[in-house]
């Protein structure tokens, strides 16, 4: 439930962070702030979603050797 919450406060802060680029000139001395903080909630989902992906493949590793003993 704790990484949904996260999940959804990064992607929430992504789209703000992209609303705030002026007309897709991310490289502009303007937009940069912008653009640094879209790129950082990308690189955090990105975390996230792998932190989720190797609790489940744990799991099903945990369950696996506790079914076959």
């Amino acid at each position: 439930m704790f990484y949904k919450i996260l999940m959804l406060l990064l992607l929430a802060l992504c789209i703000f962070n992209l609303t705030q680029i002026v007309n897709f000139q991310f490289l502009s001395p303007e937009n940069i702030v912008s653009t640094i903080g879209f790129l950082s909630c990308l690189c955090g989902l990105l975390i996230l979603g792998l932190l989720i992906l190797s609790k489940r493949i744990r799991n099903k590793f945990s369950q696996k050797s506790k079914s076959s003993t």
